[in-house]
């Protein structure tokens, strides 16, 4: 922990790194738990998403990405594509088309349009919106949106 080795460093303030890395870890394991409580409805949902930029959020929280707006990684959607993606989502009850601040909104508004699917901007990385000045807000932030 990184704790550990400023106290290494730093001999006199040892005790100011133990104590804060503490109340650190109990904090964040609360915070953890009470996202997990707020977001237990979101289990099983589906969503699409621009890019598998969300795995591991998707995983943590039991959701599902059934199609993926880009066709490969890093490759803008085109038309073609995204028609794929219209007839491959029918009947799926998709919830929610996710995007990162930073993606181009376009395929995700064509696809919202033809299938009355939202559009949840999640801020992906601190400072990804206004709302996310830290990492604990960011999380507090994505899981309201995500409801």
């Amino acid at each position: 922990m990184i704790a550990d080795r400023l106290s290494e460093i730093d001999i006199p303030n040892s005790s100011i790194y133990q104590n804060k890395q503490s109340s650190f870890d109990t904090n964040w394991k609360q915070a953890i738990t009470q996202w997990e409580t707020q977001a237990g409805g979101l289990k099983g949902a589906k969503v699409v998403v621009y890019h598998k930029s969300w795995t591991y959020l998707l995983n943590w929280l039991g959701m599902e990405a059934v199609a993926s707006l880009e066709p490969k990684p890093g490759i803008p959607p085109n038309a073609s594509h995204l028609e794929k993606v219209l007839q491959d989502i029918q009947g799926k009850k998709v919830k929610a088309i996710l995007v990162a601040p930073f993606e181009n909104e376009k395929g995700a508004k064509w696809l919202s349009e033809k299938s009355g699917i939202p559009i949840i901007k999640l801020p992906f990385t601190v400072g990804g919106n206004s709302q996310s000045t830290d990492l604990k807000t960011m999380f507090d932030d994505t899981i309201k949106r995500l409801k």
